[in-house]
């Protein structure tokens, strides 16, 4: 595989999974960046969907890709989240993203809330010796997320830090403009990954929202861009559709 599309296979698979959770509101799925919503006590919610990009040299599909979370209490969310992945003809697995999300700040009355949620990235039986469909190394992601109501918007940042094996440390962040209109959700979205040894950033712009269908599905969907500053990486058209599943 050339630099090129190795290049944009880690891009993709970071993007995909840094900041990938199960909230129900503002950032998580189908979003990168993260939001201090959790589950609630003893509910899960699961996100089956697949996520694809597409750039003029590649194109990488992950399907199905398995999101599930499970509350702990009402400010703690544990999480897994693993999926297959299809490259040029070749379909095998990925690795595996594990979590915990602690809200901290849970301030009903101002609307204002913040967590932070340490994650790590680590391949396990499953995973395809093949880096095109698997992401090789480890990384740790250590992130602080906001949220602030104003009636039917909300406002959430995420900044955090990414440890990684074998490739540049990053420092990330996002935020996040969210218009509730039920069964509606609007959700608008900037973020961006800055490698620390100074070979490059990449940001993303998208958009997408959430519909309810019910009181246990809600659907998911975004499609955004990607804008590079790193070296021979191509801009690119990111998407997410899947739906949610949520009980007790």
């Amino acid at each position: 595989m050339n630099l090129k599309k190795r290049v944009i296979l880690i891009v993709f698979l970071t993007l995909s999974l840094v900041g990938a959770s199960g909230a129900r509101a503002q950032g998580g799925p189908p979003l990168v960046t993260d939001d201090p919503e959790t589950p609630g006590n003893h509910h899960w919610e699961i996100n089956i969907a697949t996520v694809n990009q597409n750039a003029s040299q590649a194109s990488l599909y992950q399907l199905p890709y398995f999101d599930v979370n499970y509350g702990l209490g009402d400010a703690i969310q544990l999480k897994i989240e693993t999926g297959g992945a299809l490259y040029n003809g070749k379909y095998g697995w990925g690795g595996a993203l594990a979590g915990v999300k602690w809200r901290f700040v849970d301030d009903d009355q101002d609307g204002f809330f913040i967590s932070t949620y340490p994650q790590y990235y680590f391949g396990f039986f499953l995973t395809s010796d093949d880096p095109n469909l698997g992401q090789p190394g480890n990384w740790f992601l250590l992130p602080l997320e906001f949220a602030k109501h104003f009636g039917k918007f909300t406002v959430n940042p995420e900044v955090g830090y990414v440890f990684s094996q074998g490739s540049a440390n990053q420092c990330m962040w996002g935020i996040v403009l969210s218009y509730k209109l039920n069964p509606w959700e609007f959700l608008g979205e900037y973020h961006a990954n800055i490698n620390l040894d100074g070979s490059g950033t990449q940001s993303l712009f998208n958009v997408g929202g959430r519909y309810d269908w019910s009181e246990t599905i809600t659907a998911l969907f975004s499609v955004g861009h990607t804008l590079q500053r790193l070296p021979a990486v191509q801009p690119s058209v990111l998407s997410y559709l899947g739906v949610q599943l949520h009980f007790l």
